[in-house]
């Protein structure tokens, strides 16, 4: 089940922000999907979960991890206490594109939420064609902790059906939202902001970050129409919760 991991680079964006990336040997995995990585604390093992933000063709395997607890203390500091890591050879999780065809793909994520939809991007996005239009509306609070936005940009400009909306909570950022995504949410002309309305009948719309993002973003939209959304929520909402 475990598998030994190869330590190849630590990239730290900030005091709090780091990304690492690695090489084990791992079965395929579907782009969005999560590791179970391990590592051995006091003669104790202890088990983190993180999403692959790499395509599913490469060979070195990436994670990036907001600095909160001893676990991702420890991998901040990877490259200088040498630690030994382990992940799962199989990868786990349903957070993975839809098969079915949609009018829009709604990305929605917060923070380190934007990893699985990194490496969905990277890996063949949307190569069967299943939505006309797709809408990835990302929050942070500061700018600068938007660390994958160049490369974002980058492969977005080879569709012309991706557009990419950046919320900024916590400062004023020219040309980007400077509000919750949740409060734009709540307006009745989603149009004015993003060209389109959520339209639950045809649309699929992906949330990936804390609980408290998902729980408001499900709770606004299902305002709109409950009985249906009750009754067809899984055709609805695909979400992943990072706590």
């Amino acid at each position: 089940m475990w598998e030994k991991c190869i330590f190849i680079k630590l990239i730290k964006w900030s005091n709090y922000l780091f990304s690492i990336k690695f090489k084990a040997d791992i079965l395929k995995f579907i782009p969005g999907q999560f590791t179970i990585l391990r590592i051995k604390i006091r003669n104790n093992y202890i088990n983190r979960f993180y999403s692959y933000i790499n395509s599913y063709k490469s060979k070195i395997l990436e994670l990036y991890i907001h600095k909160s607890g001893i676990v991702s203390n420890i991998l901040y500091n990877i490259d200088k206490n040498n630690k030994i890591f382990y992940v799962t050879k199989k990868s786990y999780g349903n957070f993975i594109l839809p098969n079915k065809k949609y009018n829009t793909l709604w990305m929605i994520s917060s923070g380190t939420g934007i990893g699985p939809y990194i490496s969905m991007l990277k890996s063949d996005f949307n190569k069967n064609n299943n939505f006309k239009y797709v809408k990835i509306l990302h929050s942070i609070k500061y700018i600068k902790d938007f660390v994958y936005l160049y490369n974002i940009k980058k492969i977005i400009n080879n569709y012309n059906n991706i557009e990419l909306f950046i919320f900024v909570t916590k400062e004023n950022i020219k040309n980007h939202f400077n509000k919750r995504i949740t409060y734009f949410l709540k307006k009745n002309n989603l149009i004015k902001y993003f060209g389109r309305n959520i339209n639950i009948y045809n649309d699929h719309i992906m949330i990936c970050g804390n609980i408290n993002i998902i729980n408001d973003v499900i709770n606004i939209i299902k305002n709109k129409n409950i009985d249906y959304i009750n009754k067809n929520y899984k055709n609805i909402f695909t979400f992943e919760k990072y706590y």
